[in-house]
């Protein structure tokens, strides 16, 4: 799948959202200075994705995916000034027990 479709996607439909796997999946291609980097974002997405669930906030955690998608995902500064941090915009997860990976937002 070429970066290229991703972003012909993502500009077709104001109304689809990015999944978790297809931000990490490309946060993998992208940036790739950690051949581990798509996994720890999976793992660290997935905690949060499922706390936001539970907390009645999914649609929050999608908007933020979103943001960081459309953002310089390469480039942390650049996502939280665009985005903020996740805490920041969703933050039904200020209390989240569990940390995020070190190269998450």
């Amino acid at each position: 799948m070429g970066l290229s479709w991703i972003a012909l996607a993502l500009n077709s439909t104001a109304c689809a959202h990015i999944t978790l796997e297809e931000l990490c999946q490309r946060e993998g291609q992208e940036c790739g200075e950690d051949p581990d980097r798509e996994q720890a974002c999976l793992e660290s997405g997935r905690i949060f994705r499922d706390e936001a669930e539970e907390k009645g906030c999914a649609g929050a955690f999608d908007a933020y995916i979103d943001c960081v998608a459309n953002s310089e995902i390469c480039d942390q500064a650049a996502v939280v000034k665009e985005c903020g941090h996740l805490e920041d915009g969703v933050p039904c997860l200020k209390d989240a027990e569990d940390t995020p990976a070190p190269n998450w937002p």
